[in-house]
């Protein structure tokens, strides 16, 4: 199966003995969304980085289009966009001469895509980027990345600093861009858990620069259910178990725990195998699955339920 985005045992050690990423692998198809979510200092940074060429793999690789560009050439380069963190550009410029500029680099350069971007996000062209806000600015470095129209965009939390309206015309841009053009790979870490519903077709969970957990969006929330057992006796038996689930408590006559393949034979199944419990399940969203996993703060992630 062919990637436009590979990791394989990906590992990134500092001098200081740091292990910001240890053996991630992770595979990105082309034309898929997958967003990069975990806590502050998970690795998701680094990650973006070390794709770029950014910064060196201590062991591993990572690849993109089949090609590390720690030494790749240069039309190698430019069918990848990526906007940091910081959305750094040149500030003395407006929009409008960074285009000309950006047109200069990249061959597949759409000037009209460019100017439909700026106007979607509401910005004057000729106003120096220096005397924008921070949200404007972020939008000017996620216009520039999209307008070459790249195989593959990198972003570091996009939506950084944008207000709910300016982030759901930025994921709207998103979503046409990778509709006018097939095969457009994106990969975005993000807080923001509504804006993994709306693009993300697949979500990876980072623990400590790990691969904690990867899955379908459609997984996730299709099958994903918050079981509740509750049986007659005082305890749970001391043997009963759901088979491939996880966060399991036991409290007393009740077991809780998350399963990410809940059926209804399964249920019927437990049913018949004891006689004295009852099932309650429930269904989490996108958000409520996260906090679970890893014991996230709900500070950690924007809510689906907050603007968005």
């Amino acid at each position: 199966m062919e990637f436009n985005i590979l990791t394989e045992n990906l590992t990134k050690r500092y001098s200081n003995g740091t292990v910001a990423v240890k053996g991630l692998n992770l595979q990105v198809c082309p034309g898929s969304v997958m967003g990069l979510v975990g806590k502050n200092g998970s690795g998701k940074s680094t990650v973006l980085r070390l794709l770029l060429g950014l910064l060196k793999p201590t062991g591993g690789s990572a690849t993109i289009l089949g090609q590390s560009l720690w030494n790749a050439k240069a039309e190698q380069r430019q069918e990848v966009t990526y906007v940091s963190q910081e959305a750094k550009v040149y500030a003395k410029w407006s929009y409008r001469a960074l285009c000309q500029y950006c047109a200069c680099l990249y061959p597949n350069w759409d000037p009209r895509w460019a100017r439909d971007l700026i106007s979607r996000f509401d910005l004057d062209p000729d106003k120096p980027v220096q005397s924008m806000s921070g949200g404007q600015r972020r939008k000017v470095a996620i216009a520039l990345a999209m307008a070459p129209r790249p195989k593959v965009i990198l972003l570091d939390e996009p939506a950084a600093g944008l207000d709910p309206s300016a982030r759901r015309k930025l994921i709207d841009a998103l979503i046409d861009a990778l509709s006018d053009r097939e095969g457009t790979t994106v990969l975005f870490s993000t807080h923001i858990v509504s804006d993994l519903e709306r693009i993300a077709d697949e979500i990876t969970l980072l623990e400590n620069g790990s691969c904690a957990f990867s899955k379908s969006l459609d997984d996730l929330q299709g099958k994903a259910r918050k079981v509740q057992i509750i049986f007659d006796g005082q305890d749970v038996p001391g043997s009963f178990e759901i088979e491939g689930a996880i966060k399991v408590e036991k409290s007393g006559p009740v077991y809780s725990a998350l399963d990410f393949d809940w059926s209804e034979e399964k249920e019927a199944q437990l049913k018949a195998s004891q006689s004295n419990l009852r099932i309650q399940t429930f269904t989490p969203n996108l958000e409520d699955i996260l906090i679970e996993l890893f014991d996230i703060e709900n500070d950690e992630f924007s809510s689906t339920r907050k603007g968005a």
